[in-house]
């Protein structure tokens, strides 16, 4: 198995695993956010960014979230490109001025069923190549050693 493979089964393994009202992140490298400032539209350095998704599960839903671009009121760098490319992956942009500046992705989309079942049948898989995609696709991750992952509670 690749590595990639490798860490979207782990992905997927992690979600499944996850208490009601647990989380946990998978932070990966930097990008230099840059504004212009001064006289003739220099660039300056402002801030290093750090690239991160994290998993929620809030009763039965899986929520996923990636760090948001300018596009939507975040600090992460990314480009038009990349917007674009992460919005036809499936991540939805916040609708609300003040909701997080966040994509954004739930297992399963709509309103669960009536149901007791915390991701059922490939929800899980969805959920973990969703943030593997949009990791080594767009962020341009080159391997999954670069990522760290970390547990929280709420």
């Amino acid at each position: 198995m690749d590595p990639w493979s490798e860490f979207e089964s782990e992905l997927n393994n992690r979600c499944r695993a996850l208490a009601d009202g647990t989380f946990f992140i998978v932070e990966g490298p930097a990008r230099t956010k840059e504004r212009i400032a001064g006289l003739f539209g220099r660039k300056r350095r402002t801030q290093e960014v750090h690239l991160f998704a994290q998993y929620l599960r809030m009763g039965n839903v899986l929520y996923a979230e990636l760090v948001g671009g300018s596009h939507i009121g975040g600090d992460f760098p990314w480009t038009d490109a990349e917007d674009a490319a992460l919005r036809r992956l499936g991540w939805q942009a916040p609708e609300a001025e003040k909701a997080a500046p966040m994509y954004g992705a739930y297992f399963p989309a709509q309103a669960p069923a009536e149901t007791d079942l915390y991701l059922p049948g490939t929800l899980g898989e969805e959920a973990a190549a969703l943030v593997t995609h949009s990791l080594m696709e767009v962020a341009g991750v080159d391997a999954p050693q670069e990522l760290r992952i970390e547990h929280g509670a709420r």
